[in-house]
């Protein structure tokens, strides 16, 4: 419990005093209605990312680190364990051999930070179990709370509504301000299907092309959120206030809602300004997040996880990914993921490049308001190379309210391998639906946003999509369906599960420029303004204004943003764009920012100017000297280089929805 208390008083203090204030207008405000949007300013770390104000480790272990020739797994565990609160342990630049993982087991507020990920690189030939995750680098709660064994169970006995910052719960074991709880009901019945809101994975061929969750839920337990504690009163039935509120708006007593939680987990912990090499270790992930709660990943270079995936998010909430380079996964057809929440609550993946990565950014958990934004990625490997695979996936039955935003990549698909998916919100990203795959034109799946059967009440506003090179319409949908076509939108669509018109009539457009019908849509009939019966509560008025606000989570410009780049740097307001296509050439068939970056072929402004590239575009095709095609070796990469001192530990921007409260 080192540490604990400490947190646990500042937890409160600021939980007591900062309460989310629904009433307060949002940035998405008069475009997408409160039912079916929420407040994305609190993801990530609480209050941005802390190591910045933190003083070094001065241990006598941690001394010794400076010693290259000490620098070893051993050595860093051992300072690792012993760092006092709110400090972080500094490795010197220079190659290291890690003989098993790194751990904080147990341990909060220590940050492992290094020289720079080009100057300070681990290179690992074992792992450590990390409860389970089997990860080089592992932030894990001293117990093994997990959907197949919570540590801590309650009944959650009352106060359902959306909004509500207070439950009723029938225990409170081993629970204290500031610890996560999960809170998860019973699925709906695949007969219960009413149109509306549907939490469903079974049976196989009703709901789900597999007939499982993806792993991350209790059984039959699907949807679910992580928030954290503000307050416990009470002598049973006990009243516990949280933070953030409640989101969905199906919680009802009828599907015997339920809270459990870990007796030891671990908070704000980091690592940053270093490379991960998983080497020989087999290592199913590179770093490993076990109920955590504001935990991160900043600056850092990630080579080749050939197991699962880079980064794991294990139940944990309030995490930061955010300036770093992740590069290479398996490309066979199965699971290997960059940055993956599984599950998560509030989560944020920022401003990272993806080279040579199967899957960037998925959500294989239920991630209700998490956040990717501002994310590069370049030849996303799969096998067969003709296939082209998406930058995001909701790919887990209960993903919710999750908020896509400012990302350069193929596109979003939001799949109906594992089950039904809700209030997803795209907004401002450039996604092409065609890149190379391991130097091979793409013939299949070349589709910008692919919104399958049981994906229902998703927002698609402000971004531009396609590419002529690929797409020749504009939609392929279960009410508008078209032969032999490749769409700007598959919409409704189930595969080997029935296809769902409520996708469609669900759906809210808005503002979106496509290179199929060169303009920017603002009509009404693509609102889903007329919405009735069980679906009315989700009605979205047609907007008033064609104006768009620069960003759905962030109140300004961010600190990591190139001085003078255009912000927001994608949408119908956006002219002058420098984003282009590369034909003929060396790297024909890829994206570019100068002719100069397509030698021997044209280079094409794309979709009249309305793109112009995020920082980690420019990082990976300018200061890193990228291959457009993202084939060839791990690249030099340094956060500082690209984004300035305050790259590595940048947090976002601080809520807006705040008032104090006073008890």
């Amino acid at each position: 419990m080192r540490f604990l208390k400490l947190f646990i008083s500042a937890f409160a203090l600021i939980m007591g005093l900062i309460v989310s204030s629904p009433g307060y207008a949002q940035p998405w405000s008069g475009i997408v209605a409160s039912s079916r949007a929420e407040n994305w300013s609190n993801a990530g770390v609480v209050g941005g990312i802390p190591s910045g104000s933190w003083t070094q480790c001065a241990t006598t272990a941690c001394k010794a680190l400076a010693t290259p020739a000490s620098v070893t797994a051993a050595n860093i565990n051992t300072a690792i364990a012993g760092a006092p609160a709110n400090t972080y342990v500094l490795l010197p630049a220079g190659t290291f051999a890690m003989s098993t993982g790194l751990i904080w087991n147990h341990v909060s507020n220590v940050a492992l930070r290094g020289a720079g990920s080009n100057s300070t690189f681990l290179t690992f030939a074992g792992d450590n179990g990390c409860q389970g995750l089997y990860s080089v680098i592992c932030f894990q709660s001293s117990d093994t709370n997990y959907w197949g064994a919570p540590s801590n169970l309650a009944n959650w006995t009352a106060n359902y509504a959306v909004g509500t910052t207070s439950l009723t719960l029938s225990s409170v074991t081993n629970l204290q301000v500031g610890f996560p709880i999960t809170l998860d009901e019973t699925d709906d019945l695949s007969t219960a299907d009413t149109g509306a809101v549907f939490i469903c994975y079974t049976p196989v061929g009703v709901c789900s092309t597999n007939g499982d969750s993806g792993g991350s839920p209790r059984t039959g337990r699907s949807q679910q959120q992580i928030v954290e504690v503000t307050s416990i009163s009470g002598t049973g039935p006990y009243t516990v206030g949280i933070s953030p509120p409640i989101i969905m708006p199906n919680w009802v007593s009828a599907k015997a809602p339920q809270a459990w939680w870990p007796t030891g987990p671990v908070f704000f912990d980091g690592v940053e300004n270093l490379s991960i090499n998983v080497g020989t270790s087999a290592a199913p992930e590179g770093v490993g997040m076990f109920n955590c709660v504001n935990c991160w990943e900043s600056g850092v270079t990630s080579i080749g996880a050939w197991g699962r995936s880079h980064t794991m998010i294990f139940q944990s909430s309030h995490c930061t990914v955010q300036n770093s380079y992740f590069y290479l996964t398996g490309a066979d057809a199965s699971v290997h993921y960059g940055v993956e929440t599984i599950p998560s609550s509030d989560s944020l993946t920022q401003n990272n490049i993806f080279q040579g990565v199967q899957a960037p950014y998925p959500s294989t958990g239920s991630c209700t308001g998490c956040v990717y934004a501002y994310n590069f990625d370049v030849d996303l490997l799969f096998s067969p190379n003709a296939w082209q695979n998406q930058s995001g996936f909701p790919h887990a039955v209960g993903d919710d309210h999750i908020l896509y935003e400012g990302n350069i990549g193929v596109g979003i698909y939001s799949d109906n391998f594992h089950g039904t998916h809700q209030f997803q919100t795209i907004f401002r990203n450039y996604y092409n639906g065609y890149e190379k795959n391991n130097g091979t034109f793409t013939t299949s799946s070349t589709v910008p946003l692919l919104i399958d059967a049981y994906s229902r009440f998703y927002n698609i506003i402000g971004n531009v999509l396609g590419n002529t090179a690929a797409q020749n319409v504009y939609e392929d949908t279960v009410t508008d369906p078209h032969t032999n076509s490749v769409p700007i939108y598959y919409v409704g669509y189930g595969d080997a599960i029935p296809n769902d018109s409520n996708t469609v009539t669900t759906l809210m457009r808005w503002g979106n420029y496509d290179v199929i019908t060169n303009t920017a849509r603002f009509l009404a009939t693509e609102v889903p303004s007329g919405l009735t019966g069980v679906q009315a509560p989700f009605t979205n008025p047609v907007p008033s204004s064609n104006t768009l606000p620069p960003s759905f989570y962030l109140t300004s410009q961010p600190s990591w943003w190139t001085s003078g780049k255009v912000w927001p740097s994608v949408g119908p307001d956006v002219t002058g764009g420098n984003v282009k296509y590369c034909v003929g050439g060396t790297y024909t068939g890829t994206y570019v920012l100068s002719a100069a970056q397509c030698p021997g072929g044209t280079a094409t402004t794309l979709a009249a100017g309305h793109i112009v590239s995020n920082p980690a575009m420019d990082c990976y095709l300018n200061s890193m000297s990228g291959p457009p095609d993202g084939l060839g070796n791990a690249l030099a990469f340094n956060s500082n280089t690209c984004y300035g001192s305050s790259g590595s530990v940048q947090p976002p921007a601080p809520p807006t929805d705040l008032t104090a409260a006073i008890s």
